[in-house]
């Protein structure tokens, strides 16, 4: 499902008070940021959602057109970082897209691309199938707090079937910086940080 114009307005109104509140300052003029994918969500609607955030942006602010990308994959599984162009998301090249083919008929990727992080965990034996394909929340704030600390904005899309077994653990990992960095976009809303951290309570 498409963002609407409503919504793209409501985006770059929240990374707007991203950017201006002063711990979020970009001040070397390139601004680095992320965008996670939930990989239990429908391939095809974190692609467009992400092309049409990315698009929004490019044409909001000038500062999004020179930006170090991170693309987030968080999975039941864990979690690995892709850095590629902001480009390449807003082409839709994500998500197992790697867009055209070589000469020998293989994926032709970006050369920046580079995973950087793997953190994977098996799914414990006594939880049914349904609930340990569904990404954990807790393992997502853990791991951008320790390995996303320097993006000023982060944007996660997700159709909302994730879970969160540990509360605490999720909300400790909010604090102090990436409540306030954080946009959460489902089809229903776009969630803050903050809004997130307050639901965890």
């Amino acid at each position: 499902m498409a963002l609407t114009q409503i919504q793209k307005l409501k985006l770059n109104q929240q990374i707007d008070m991203i950017l201006q509140s002063p711990a979020n300052q970009v001040r070397d003029g390139k601004l680095e940021m992320a965008f996670v994918f939930d990989m239990g969500s429908d391939p095809s609607y974190l692609r467009e959602t992400a092309a049409q955030a990315a698009g929004a942006l490019k044409q909001h602010d000038r500062i999004f057109q020179n930006v170090r990308c991170n693309a987030v994959y968080w999975a039941a599984d864990g979690l690995s970082t892709e850095v590629l162009p902001m480009s390449y998301v807003q082409l839709g090249r994500v998500c197992g897209e790697a867009g055209d083919k070589t000469e020998d008929g293989s994926e032709k990727t970006c050369p920046e691309n580079q995973v950087i992080e793997k953190n994977r965990r098996l799914c414990p034996e006594n939880q049914t199938v349904e609930e340990s394909t569904k990404p954990r929340l807790e393992d997502l704030t853990g791991y951008l707090k320790l390995y996303h600390a320097r993006s000023k904005c982060i944007l996660v899309i997700t159709e909302g079937n994730y879970k969160v077994s540990d509360r605490k653990s999720a909300r400790e990992a909010l604090n102090p910086f990436l409540k306030s960095r954080l946009v959460m976009i489902t089809p229903q809303e776009l969630q803050t940080g903050l809004k997130l951290f307050m639901d965890l309570l």
